[in-house]
């Protein structure tokens, strides 16, 4: 037999004998049913070991992911090597199948080759939490992180549902919404989920979504330390919001602005608009910036940088932040925990202190005294 076709007809046979044993054992995940987890098959695997390479992405372009390789012919985007897994499967024909290779090139049709960026995606945001917080995946302890990538159900949209990740296609350009800041976004939702619980609506979930919106621009700056360009979703051409420049998306960058702080009936809507407070006050932060705000008060802050800035906003997501947090209790919690890192008569302090009253945004005492 020709060797090329001997080999392919292995590759064959393997990838028709895994996805016979992936795609028919149901399991329990949170009280939600899930395919494709079957220990018996992960354990066997495992014995194989982890293997990585560089792959094509479409948004992150050349890139370093980690996978496994069944009997040295079938590879599969599931890495063991980062708590207990990152697994990466379909999610629109053959529904939570694996995404199987016949070699480490990974050259997946085109409108499949967006799981190679959501499995470096999420991998690069459990390393981010890890390196730079020593946090083991969203619940701190290993928790096997599940994507499903083309999700039918879920268009014009990235979403964490409460146990897996799902990543949409947009309608408009037919491209998955799988950039690394909206990876390292949703994900950061888990973590939320598994810390402080901030829940949707009013400023809470302004405050949950900016905070988001800032850990994952951070998780893309971490990732390509070349990159300066503070627009959420920009590598996807799919521009929403922009942490230097909120007003440019006719978004608030002061507390209550008169003409852009949204006050409708739109859970969505207030959280993703009125989120930009935040987004802008972490700008100020890690980059520093001078000017007035909507009520005519002038600011000036000098910038802490990135890793300083970020270590603030995490510590206020696992230590002071409670569910129903408002934009004062964030100021506090951000104050309490510049403290905690660096001292009350640091530089870093100045410039929270700074930051926060650029935005217009006081204490919480000074709120309801105000009241």
């Amino acid at each position: 037999m020709n060797e090329y076709f001997r080999i392919s007809f292995i590759c064959l046979i393997g990838i028709m004998l895994s996805s016979w044993h992936f795609k028919n054992v149901d399991f329990k995940l949170n009280n939600i049913i899930y395919q494709n987890k079957p220990q018996n098959i992960i354990d066997e695997i495992n014995k194989q070991g982890d293997t990585s390479g560089f792959v094509l992405t479409v948004y992150s372009g050349k890139q370093k992911i980690g996978w496994f390789c069944q009997n040295d012919s079938t590879y599969y985007l599931r890495d063991y090597t980062k708590g207990k897994g990152i697994i990466t499967l379909h999610g629109n024909r053959n529904l939570n199948a694996d995404y199987i290779s016949c070699s480490p090139q990974w050259n997946l049709d085109s409108s499949e080759q967006y799981a190679l960026d959501v499995h470096y995606g999420v991998s690069q945001t459990y390393l981010f939490y890890k390196k730079l917080f020593n946090r083991n995946s969203i619940d701190d302890n290993g928790y096997a992180i599940y994507s499903y990538v083309n999700d039918t159900n879920t268009p014009n949209n990235a979403i964490w549902d409460g146990a897996a990740l799902r990543f949409g296609i947009q309608t408009s350009t037919n491209k998955c919404i799988s950039s690394l800041d909206i990876i390292g976004h949703e994900l950061t939702h888990a973590i939320i989920s598994y810390t402080s619980g901030l829940h949707s609506g009013g400023e809470s979930g302004a405050v949950c979504e900016s905070i988001c919106d800032i850990m994952g621009k951070s998780i893309e700056f971490w990732s390509n330390p070349n990159d300066s360009n503070w627009i959420i979703s920009s590598k996807m051409n799919f521009e929403v919001r922009d942490l230097s420049k909120p007003k440019k998306f006719k978004q608030p960058d002061t507390y209550k602005d008169p003409v852009y702080w949204y006050t409708g009936s739109s859970t969505e809507k207030n959280d993703h608009t009125n989120s930009c407070i935040g987004n802008y006050m972490f700008y100020l932060l890690a980059h520093g910036g001078s000017g007035r705000n909507s009520f005519g008060k002038s600011y000036q802050v000098t910038g802490i940088g990135l890793g300083a800035a970020d270590s603030i906003i995490y510590r206020t997501v696992t230590v002071y932040l409670k569910s129903d947090a408002q934009y004062c209790d964030w100021r506090d919690a951000c104050l309490k925990a510049v403290v905690d890192i660096y001292g009350t008569n640091s530089n870093q302090f100045k410039s929270t202190a700074a930051a926060w009253a650029a935005v217009n945004v006081p204490s919480c005492e000074q709120l309801y005294q105000s009241k």
